[in-house]
């Protein structure tokens, strides 16, 4: 299998053949560039599917200490109320 199939299965299933046989070199030199390899075809991927795209959820224009608060809050006292 070539490099770019490798790095395609990657992308589409998430397996890769553990010895980067795809790639020359002693096992050491596989490793560390079909690593960046299939890292840089990932991170392409998310970038192309994510064009254009906002973040779903805004937080509101407040102080962000008091948001903070409000949100951990009920966590604290139940951690840290009398048993």
């Amino acid at each position: 299998m070539s490099v770019d199939a490798e790095a395609a299965q990657y992308v589409k299933t998430g397996d890769h053949d553990l010895t980067f046989a795809a790639w020359s070199g002693n096992w050491l030199d596989r490793a560390i560039r079909g690593h960046a390899d299939l890292k840089a075809a990932l991170i392409a991927e998310v970038e192309r599917r994510t064009v254009g795209l906002g973040p779903h959820a805004v937080i509101p224009d407040t102080d962000p200490v008091a948001f903070v608060r409000r949100k951990v809050e009920p966590m604290v006292r139940g951690v840290l109320s009398p048993g």
